[in-house]
């Protein structure tokens, strides 16, 4: 993993994220904003445990908005502490940003 700053330059960037725990405790909401979708950037959501171990994640391909609402679930995991991680990738597969945050 690498810091969550925008570690290429270029487009898109993630403008914002956010997770939030359903109240039955087996999903995470994930909502995510892009500074521009017109290049069909692919988008990675990761759920990570609090030692920042991935749970589970998906990949988003081509995705054509700048607004994304997602459900990752947590399987049979109740781990203490969750982070949510989205990476962007240009379409020639590079990592054009990344963020985490915690899940409320």
């Amino acid at each position: 993993m690498t810091n969550d700053s925008q570690i290429a330059k270029g487009t898109p960037t993630i403008t914002s994220l956010t997770g939030t725990l359903s109240a039955d405790l087996k999903r995470v909401r994930v909502s995510a904003e892009i500074s521009d979708g017109s290049s069909l950037p692919d988008i990675e959501l990761f759920l990570l445990d609090e030692r920042k171990e991935e749970i589970t994640s998906s990949v988003i391909i081509g995705v054509m908005s700048t607004h994304l609402d997602f459900s990752l679930h947590l399987r049979n995991a109740k781990p203490s502490a969750l982070f949510v991680m989205a990476a962007v990738k240009s379409r020639d597969g590079q990592l054009t940003a990344q963020k985490t945050v915690p899940v409320s």
